[in-house]
């Protein structure tokens, strides 16, 4: 099974609009769990950067803009080409964005009292029902074509 991961980039101004391989589409926005934490991060795990001045780029907003698709905007039009990275380590190495796999893992969600694990790991939501198992989008660094 293959995690979703990108085609191309392209660049249109502010713009910039992400193709991606989804071997069960949609994309989907879910957080990520860092820790015993769950995170949303308020650009998906997404960064860009000036490839010739290697200066980051203020990212506007992400979205998910079809079913296999990604849109960022950023704060200003870039001068030059963008690198483009997903779950970087700015982010440490994870991202927001997932395929829509249906398939669920054969076991449940358990957390007994007195067997050691962190009273933050109590939740409800999650207690007795199987893990979901959809595909993460992988890491990458992409280059910007015009277009």
């Amino acid at each position: 099974m293959e995690a979703p991961h990108h085609g191309k980039s392209h660049d249109q101004g502010r713009t910039i609009l992400i193709d991606c391989h989804v071997p069960y589409p949609p994309l989907r926005v879910l957080p990520t769990w860092e820790g015993q934490a769950q995170v949303t991060r308020p650009d998906l795990g997404f960064g860009v950067v000036d490839a010739t001045t290697k200066t980051a780029l203020t990212v506007a907003s992400v979205s998910v803009a079809g079913e296999t698709q990604i849109e960022i905007i950023l704060g200003a039009e870039p001068e030059d080409p963008v690198w483009v990275t997903y779950g970087d380590s700015n982010h440490n190495g994870s991202g927001n964005i997932y395929d829509s796999d249906p398939a669920v893992a054969p076991d449940v969600y358990e957390w007994v009292e007195g067997n050691g694990a962190p009273y933050s790991e109590q939740i409800p939501d999650l207690i007795g029902k199987p893990y979901a198992l959809p595909n993460p989008m992988i890491n990458y660094a992409l280059l910007s074509v015009e277009g």
